[in-house]
């Protein structure tokens, strides 16, 4: 059992550093996300978009030096262009923002004491908190007693089962699902997203389909699957690693470089009959593409 936990360590640090470095054969999904408040996070398992197919049409991710470099000092501050999304939080921790005044909810199917914090946020009148309200997990709703103009950090021992997470509005008293926190999941990070028209569906609330990066799971069970799965590759990386341990760092990055390259043959193996056509305008060089003339 020794020798199946220490190679199945190295295999994790193999697999870690091919989605560090690059993305490979099976690493894109497309997937349907709900769009709140035209905002669009990221579920958990994944960990950045390509697009989204919005506005009848696939709408790029943007970041701010692109956004300066498409639109220059005159770029809609608060990036309504349906031309692309902007990332405004990399850690978010519910899919929704709530607005106004508002207390946290918890419902759970089991008890958990300790259950979540809630460290920080705004008060009713804006002000900055610094403390730490501790929330009893019960089989049930469990409620807060502060009371919030702006999230506080959130945190979540281990359960069994999912734990949703509601704020409830201090006026009306009433409860809007704002996140769904796996039983695994204890510090939630979500990248999320807004702009553009991706409000433009009449679903209630709107979806789109983004084409979206998973993120790096270590495999740990025989079922698991290991992406990218090329045997050749990770049997050059698993030699990599070993050289690493030896304080080799030489022979290290020559057989990482050629996991590296093996991959790369293998996608533009696979893209080859992906290429799109490509038009020129009579007024510019690559037409409508920003800074290139």
């Amino acid at each position: 059992m020794a020798d199946v936990a220490s190679f199945d360590s190295k295999l994790a640090q193999v697999v870690e550093r091919f989605f560090t470095v690059g993305t490979w054969k099976s690493m894109w999904y497309r997937l349907t996300l709900s769009v709140y408040d035209n905002t669009l996070t990221i579920p958990r398992g994944f960990d950045t978009c390509r697009y989204v197919e919005a506005c009848a049409g696939p709408v790029p991710m943007y970041s701010q030096f692109h956004r300066f470099a498409g639109f220059g000092i005159a770029f809609d501050p608060v990036f309504t262009n349906p031309s692309g999304l902007k990332l405004i939080d990399e850690n978010a921790q519910t899919f929704r923002i709530p607005i106004g005044t508002y207390r946290l909810r918890a419902v759970a199917t089991e008890a958990a004491d300790p259950g979540m914090s809630f460290t920080g946020g705004f008060d009713a009148d804006g002000n900055e908190i610094f403390a730490t309200e501790n929330l009893v997990l019960v089989n049930g709703s469990s409620n807060a007693t502060t009371i919030y103009t702006g999230l506080p950090y959130i945190k979540k021992v281990p359960t069994a089962n999912s734990v949703l997470l509601y704020s409830v509005d201090t006026t009306s008293t009433i409860a809007t699902l704002i996140a769904s926190y796996a039983p695994g999941e204890t510090i939630p990070e979500y990248r999320q997203y807004a702009g553009g028209c991706i409000t433009s569906t009449t679903d209630d609330p709107p979806t789109v389909n983004a084409i979206c990066k998973i993120a790096f799971v270590p495999a740990i069970t025989a079922n698991d699957l290991v992406i990218p799965g090329l045997i050749g590759a990770l049997k050059l990386g698993l030699m990599s690693i070993q050289f690493e341990d030896k304080v080799d760092p030489t022979n290290a990055d020559t057989y990482m470089n050629r996991a590296i390259a093996l991959l790369d043959s293998e996608l533009k193996e696979l893209d080859m009959g992906e290429q799109p056509a490509f038009f020129v305008s009579p007024n510019f060089g690559a037409g409508s593409v920003f800074n290139v003339r």
